[in-house]
């Protein structure tokens, strides 16, 4: 009876102590274990959301975002067992090494991975470059480095780059992201669209449990949408080499390429090429929407246009150009076979054909001299003032001389356009001549929606 009655006692004690130790822990010790459980919590940590893709026309990939790895060792991980391992298939270690990245010999990994051993290094690169998703998984077999980070010491550092599989294509119409991922897009589609590309950011707090972190979402991030460009890779390529080889041909510093299909106003292509140092040609700039130029004889159609809608001529009306050589308020205006005596009496029609400096200004001058702000408010009529738009941020609204479209005593006339200062982006030029086939204004960019 005694003993039992003991066994109780003992029992009693115990429990009112663990009461008591709990009272204490509760109240007295309440601040102090709050602090140690918020040494373990990691609140508010932002996740990042996967990139959308930029696409073809087609549906080809031309802008993704690929994990890319930098691979590193810790020496320490494991202890003595994990290290007798690493040393019994250090052969085979480099051997798999040396065939997944044929850069550097196995004697070579052999070597730089009993440096890093020698020295305890925690967090030794074992390759300086950064390596694909393929690669990751390649190395991640190896005897030792499939293990996880804790008892085999193999490690990662994960980066998100920017890929385009068709390299240089179309480079700079896509765009670029900043190495400082927080500064988001630099240029072209993916700064135009930035917002619907990014997507939006998760919260998840980490929390040890068990010696282990576990990850705890809050908010789950929301990936970007993709987004259909209007560009076709087949056309683009074409446009390209084309470019290229006859800059090449006339040895000029400049060029640029725009392919649009006027019945939609998609454009199918872009290029931007410019000389370097080295004398081949790359895409550096956008200049087919940022580059300001003086129209030239692009803007005949749009002042025949415009008095072709005033009833002013007709496609048969006739102009004697004689000689090909014509004074205009001063100057000598001259077709460019003037030398061969012109091109005399010919038609509108004809006047567009062979592109007449003088048929268009001698009729532009004729019946809008006495009234030049008629023919400004017909050039205004096909929007020609108003900025494009076009969804690339590079591009700007054209830049004009202040009495071009707002002085009424400014005598406009087509040759007084065209060499004034006025200045138009390509772009511009192209949305008038969809513009005269009734068709839609230029675009890059189809739509934008989930890929994944």
């Amino acid at each position: 009876m005694t003993r039992y009655f003991f066994v109780v006692l003992v029992m009693g004690l115990i429990g009112v102590a663990i009461i008591v130790k709990g009272t204490v822990i509760m109240f007295a010790e309440r601040q102090y274990w709050q602090d140690v459980a918020d040494r373990f919590v990691k609140e508010n940590v932002t996740v990042k959301p996967n990139r959308g893709n930029i696409l073809s026309s087609d549906g080809k990939l031309m802008a993704s975002s690929l994990p890319e790895y930098r691979i590193y060792m810790d020496f320490k991980a494991g202890g003595e067992k994990k290290d007798t391992m690493l040393m019994n298939h250090l052969g085979e270690i480099c051997e798999g090494l040396h065939r997944i990245f044929p850069d550097k010999s196995a004697a070579e990994f052999k070597r730089h991975l009993l440096r890093g051993r020698k020295k305890g290094s925690r967090n030794y690169l074992i390759y300086p470059k950064r390596i694909s998703y393929i690669q990751y998984k390649e190395v991640k077999r190896l005897p030792v480095f499939k293990l996880n980070k804790y008892k085999g010491g193999f490690h990662e550092q994960p980066f998100n780059q920017r890929k385009k599989p068709f390299g240089s294509l179309a480079a700079r119409t896509l765009g670029d992201l900043y190495a400082d991922t927080a500064q988001g897009a630099k240029n072209g589609i993916e700064l135009a669209f930035d917002t619907l590309l990014k997507g939006r950011d998760g919260i998840t707090h980490r929390q040890k449990v068990m010696n282990k972190y576990l990850n705890i979402v809050d908010i789950a991030p929301v990936d970007g949408c993709d987004i259909i460009s209007t560009i076709d890779v087949g056309m683009q390529d074409i446009c390209e080499k084309a470019l290229i080889d006859k800059l090449k041909e006339i040895n000029a510093s400049v060029g640029v390429a725009v392919l649009m299909e006027v019945q939609t106003g998609e454009v199918k292509a872009i290029v931007n090429m410019m000389k370097a140092g080295d004398g081949n040609y790359y895409e550096m700039n956008s200049n087919a929407i940022s580059d300001m130029l003086e129209p030239g004889s692009t803007f005949k159609t749009a002042s025949i246009m415009v008095a072709l809608e005033d009833g002013k001529i007709t496609p048969d009306t006739e102009v004697d150009t004689v000689n090909g050589i014509m004074n205009m308020y001063g100057s000598k205006m001259r077709d460019h076979n003037w030398h061969r005596g012109g091109y005399g009496k010919i038609d509108v029609t004809r006047i567009l054909e062979v592109s007449s400096n003088v048929g268009v200004s001698y009729l532009i001058d004729k019946h809008y001299k006495d009234n030049p702000q008629k023919f400004v408010d017909g050039l205004k009529r096909m929007s020609i003032d108003q900025p494009l738009h076009l969804q690339i941020p590079e591009a700007q609204h054209q830049r004009t001389q202040r009495a071009l479209f707002c002085q009424n005593d400014f005598a406009v006339d087509e040759y007084r356009l065209r060499d004034s200062g006025t200045s138009y982006e390509h772009t511009d030029l192209l949305q008038c001549h969809s513009q005269q086939r009734g068709h839609g204004t230029p675009q890059v960019c189809e739509s934008s929606g989930k890929g994944r």
